[in-house]
């Protein structure tokens, strides 16, 4: 399976306006994911110019009612 990444924003976009980004590519990307019983990690990065920050993770996994859920992380940014 290839690595999926989401990429959006600016570096010089504001940190809740590229969450909320990320967010909604995430959003996207629900009907799409497959998961078995793991989590996915798909890492957030902005999208240029310049060098590509990381916004954030979201982890995709299945809740108790086996729908995909995911949850966004930015405890790992480099802004």
């Amino acid at each position: 399976m290839e690595k999926l990444v989401i990429k959006c924003g600016k570096n010089s976009d504001g940190f809740e306006k590229l969450i909320e980004l990320c967010k909604a590519e995430a959003e996207k990307l629900l009907p799409t994911i497959e998961i078995t019983n793991e989590k996915i990690s798909v890492p957030c990065w902005t999208d240029g110019p310049g060098f590509a920050e990381l916004i954030g993770v979201v982890y995709f996994k299945k809740n108790a009612d086996g729908n995909v859920t995911y949850k966004f992380d930015s405890s790992e940014s480099t802004l």
